[in-house]
């Protein structure tokens, strides 16, 4: 189990995880939103899951806790992997667990041959720190 409690000031990694099912996914948009009281998001690059991707938006808005971020590739990819990679540090400590990070729902998932959004569910990332 990836470890979920970490101290004030210190790195914490998040990937952003997508499963496919038998979608061939060509572009993932990530609408995301964070508590910049709580965490400061310092870095986002493109994950494993393309092969080749091609990152076409990478916006972190560290006032409002705001991120939009939009990697494609040409060829179409089925299975699970990384999308996305933040790094983030905490900025206090906190009294039990926190939505650390949230996918908002206007988040899009692109495939081959569909011209609609093949997203189903998102999950949130929660941390301690401590």
């Amino acid at each position: 189990m990836k470890k979920q409690e970490y101290a004030v000031g210190e790195a914490v990694p998040i990937d952003i995880i997508i499963t496919t099912g038998s979608n061939a996914v060509t572009g993932v948009q990530l609408e995301m939103e964070y508590d910049p009281t709580l965490i400061a998001v310092d870095t986002i690059t493109e994950g494993t899951f393309f092969a080749k991707p091609i990152v076409i938006a990478n916006k972190n808005d560290k006032t409002k806790g705001q991120i939009v971020f939009a990697v494609g590739s040409f060829d179409g990819k089925t299975g699970n992997g990384a999308v996305a990679t933040l790094t983030a540090r905490a900025l206090k400590k906190t009294n039990g667990r926190v939505e650390g990070l949230t996918v908002k729902p206007t988040s899009l998932v692109t495939e081959l041959n569909n011209k609609t959004s093949v997203l189903r569910a998102v999950k949130g990332v929660y941390i301690v720190i401590r």
